[in-house]
């Protein structure tokens, strides 16, 4: 897991110093836990550092009062409910298609977990988690 990956290390940064990290750790293997406005910010600036075309999304996960998981993906730069109030303004709005994508991939994902988890004696239901689960 992560962990492993990491050296079994967790490290608390500022956002500068994080910046710094995430565009000396180009193997990967790593995740960021940050507030919103950091997160969006660091992962801003990476993808300018790398020349991404935007294809990093904004994971947030928690747990529900009864225990089970909570995941939310989002395309990042800017939230759904932003962009569609821009619109309805007449304002012009960017998209982050290929965040788009990715965010759409967690989801559906996830779903299909627990789709799966509820009904683990429904065949089809097992089958297209397989499924899902190879998308990335």
């Amino acid at each position: 897991g992560l962990l492993e990956k990491c050296g079994g290390n967790l490290s608390h940064l500022i956002s500068d110093a994080a910046t710094m990290q995430l565009i000396r750790w180009t193997d990967g293997g790593f995740g960021m836990a940050a507030h919103n406005y950091d997160g969006d910010m660091l992962t801003d600036q990476i993808a300018q550092v790398h020349r991404s075309p935007g294809f990093i999304t904004s994971n947030l996960v928690g747990v529900s009062d009864d225990g089970s998981l909570i995941k939310e993906f989002e395309a990042s730069h800017g939230t759904v409910t932003d962009l569609w109030l821009d619109h309805l303004d007449g304002k012009e709005t960017s998209f982050n298609p290929l965040g788009l994508v990715e965010a759409m991939i967690g989801a559906m994902q996830h779903a299909a977990h627990l789709d799966a988890t509820a009904n683990p004696n429904d065949s089809m239901k097992q089958e297209v988690n397989e499924k899902v689960k190879k998308f990335t």
